[in-house]
């Protein structure tokens, strides 16, 4: 039995699951280690810098509080840009997205952010441009309206989210050409098609395997914010993580040796 015991045990520990091979965080960053918005940026970026972070026109970026702050003036504008996530650009993206979206002045604009992944390049940190269609694979525009803002994605848009609140944005895309299967942060299995997407809020799930917004010959080797508006507001980032995987799901038989070392450790703890 105890030999049962330890199998069972190791199995537990080392259970494959569906999807494709070894996952790789390709950009992970909570700018916690640092208060200078330098050290998050480089021309040859690690897993926790971004080709760029920058803002004209009288706006600022900086870092306070364990957070990324733009603090957009009336006419300003500001971003961050991070491309060649992976080479070749992955087939699948699981962007983790967390925020606090403060709206100095409860007026009527936008879209105020917008959160895009696609073919970026250096050159894209324009700011004042939103980038081409054939650049595009997915974007989240955050657009003000007044009393709330809302999230407005190619399929569907969140109305009455609240300023001043943090949000966990867990946004999936596939583009590798099947349909994949990915265990949500609620604990369901879901089949996600290709060239499309799936958005969750604060682990719950806001849109379920839509139509991504593809711009012509795009793919997902980058991630692009830009923060732009006519009057004043603050928009914070906690942190950004991409992975090259949606989440996975444990195989059936790896769903049985669970159930079996849960049996046997069951057994073991009778009288």
């Amino acid at each position: 039995m105890k030999t049962l015991l330890i199998l069972a045990s190791v199995l537990m520990l080392t259970l494959p699951a569906v999807g494709p091979g070894r996952a790789d965080v390709l950009l992970d960053q909570d700018f916690t280690s640092s208060s200078t918005v330098g050290d998050f940026v480089s021309a040859t970026p690690d897993a926790g810098q971004f080709n760029d972070i920058s803002a004209i026109s009288g706006s600022t970026v900086s870092v306070a509080n364990d957070q990324l702050v733009f603090d957009i003036q009336p006419g300003g504008l500001a971003g961050l840009l991070r491309v060649d996530l992976d080479n070749p650009a992955p087939s699948l993206l699981a962007l983790e997205f967390v925020f606090t979206f403060d709206n100095k002045l409860a007026v009527n604009f936008g879209p105020s952010v917008t959160l895009q992944i696609g073919d970026y390049e250096p050159a894209s940190n324009n700011y004042n441009s939103g980038g081409t269609t054939a650049q595009r694979f997915d974007q989240i525009l955050f657009r003000r309206t007044g009393s709330d803002f809302r999230a407005e994605l190619s399929s569907a848009q969140i109305n009455d989210l609240v300023y001043g609140q943090e949000y966990a944005f867990l946004l999936l895309l596939n583009d590798s050409g099947a349909a994949e299967q990915y265990l949500g942060p609620d604990g369901v299995t879901r089949t996600l098609n290709d060239q499309s997407h799936a958005l969750y809020i604060d682990g719950a799930l806001a849109i379920d395997n839509a139509a991504a917004g593809v711009g012509g010959g795009s793919d997902l080797s980058g991630v692009r914010l830009r923060v732009v508006d006519g009057s004043d507001v603050d928009f914070l980032v906690n942190s950004i993580r991409v992975e090259n995987v949606l989440p996975a799901v444990p195989e059936p038989a790896s769903l049985a040796l669970l159930g079996l070392g849960a049996g046997l450790m069951g057994v073991r703890g009778r009288p």
